[in-house]
């Protein structure tokens, strides 16, 4: 890579009118210091946007692993768990999880839900509350599963 780069500064110098000698290695650096202010300004500001981009870049690639590890931890604690409760207790040190916010968007339609359920209003032709412990029942599946 380092020869083919000189061939080609090399080749661009001829092509401008400067003799290269033949056999004669070319760096880099030579190049930066025979290089007008304009061609190393845009170099350095060439070397700024490859250093921003790779930060993204890796930034990027550790904040989706670790969003792979918590969304499999939570997985293993939503399979494992026979309360949803349990699994809410959990999904706060699992933030950076998008499962997490799925779950706890569902299980707020389906708390709300159930407790509109449980605090059903008197029955106003009796004057008392309903004696019977209703089963709780869901008004709206749909809601839940959106």
């Amino acid at each position: 890579m380092h020869t083919l780069g000189g061939s080609f500064l090399a080749l661009l110098l001829q092509g401008e009118g400067s003799a290269v000698p033949e056999g004669s290695t070319f760096s880099i650096v030579e190049a930066l210091a025979k290089s007008t202010w304009v061609a190393r300004s845009v170099l350095l500001i060439l070397a700024l946007f490859s250093i921003a981009s790779w930060s993204i870049f890796l930034y990027k690639w550790w904040i989706f692993r670790r969003s792979e590890g918590q969304s499999a931890r939570f997985l293993e604690v939503f399979r494992r768990s026979n309360k949803f409760s349990e699994v809410q207790a959990v999904c706060r040190s699992l933030g950076d999880s998008p499962l997490v916010g799925l779950f706890l968007a569902g299980y707020t339609e389906l708390t709300t839900q159930l407790r509109q359920n449980a605090a059903a209003p008197a029955d106003p032709a009796e004057g008392h509350p309903k004696t019977a412990a209703a089963r709780p029942t869901l008004k709206s599946l749909p809601a839940v599963d959106r």
